[in-house]
């Protein structure tokens, strides 16, 4: 058989060449974020190395890491996205991604899915942070309802994990 080394993206049949399928493969050859999720009020989307100020700036809100890990120093955390959005987005086709207000264009939090182990067992986790001004608000319950039904559509998994410390009300 042949060898194909330096392909980006093996199509088996043009039944599965539609225009979004073209459009993703010109995105990521272009290393252009998708938008994966469209809420009413938000939308999400892959993160990319410009992001990486507005991040920073979410995760300095009152208590955003009490429950959660910060982000590494700026070099470490340069070094961890790049390799992010080239396995994890291109592999999986999920991840974790970033919260965008419709209206305003402002980052307001980050969700999404990761694959972890629980219990000796490849599960699904759903996480999701957002940003102290825009608490109380029902973000949450929008972007985690579109996470549920993104999931239930696009992976094998037939239970998506939330871990929530007792104490983060």
């Amino acid at each position: 058989g042949q060898t194909f080394s330096g392909a980006g993206v093996l199509v088996e049949s043009f039944e599965e060449v539609d225009f979004l399928f073209l459009e993703h493969v010109y995105q990521r050859k272009h290393n252009i974020p998708w938008t994966v999720i469209e809420t009413r009020r938000c939308f999400l989307r892959e993160m990319t190395l410009d992001d990486l100020d507005d991040l920073y700036q979410l995760y300095r809100g009152e208590g955003i890491t009490k429950y959660m890990e910060g982000l590494y120093e700026r070099g470490k955390e340069e070094e961890y996205t790049k390799a992010y959005i080239k396995n994890v987005y291109r592999f999986y086709g999920y991840g974790m991604w970033l919260a965008i207000d419709r209206k305003k264009g402002q980052l307001i939090g980050r969700a999404g899915l990761n694959n972890l182990n629980l219990h000796g067992e490849p599960a699904l986790e759903m996480g999701y942070v957002v940003g102290e001004e825009f608490q109380n608000q029902g973000y949450a319950t929008e972007l985690c309802q579109a996470i549920l039904a993104f999931a239930r559509k696009n992976t094998g998994f037939e239970r998506v994990q939330c871990l929530i410390h007792r104490d983060n009300r």
